[in-house]
């Protein structure tokens, strides 16, 4: 039996975050967080700089990740 290749490369542990039953449910909520605002996704890496930006400190210094927050 033949692996098939994750496209983000090794370390997915027999799962592939591409599909949709395998991604997580991220619910933020609080000063600073719009109201009744759905995002289309939101990659692992950006959970970090997300709360860093709610809390008010810098973010984490390693790219590409992002701020999920829509303020």
């Amino acid at each position: 039996m033949q692996a098939n290749p994750s496209p983000i490369g090794g370390g997915v542990h027999g799962f592939y975050p591409q599909l949709a039953k395998m991604q997580a449910i991220c619910f933020i909520g609080g000063a600073g967080v719009a109201q009744n605002v759905q995002i289309p996704g939101m990659r692992q890496i950006d959970v970090a700089p997300t709360i860093a930006r709610l809390l008010g400190i810098p973010r984490p210094e390693t790219p590409p990740a992002t701020s999920s927050v829509k303020s």
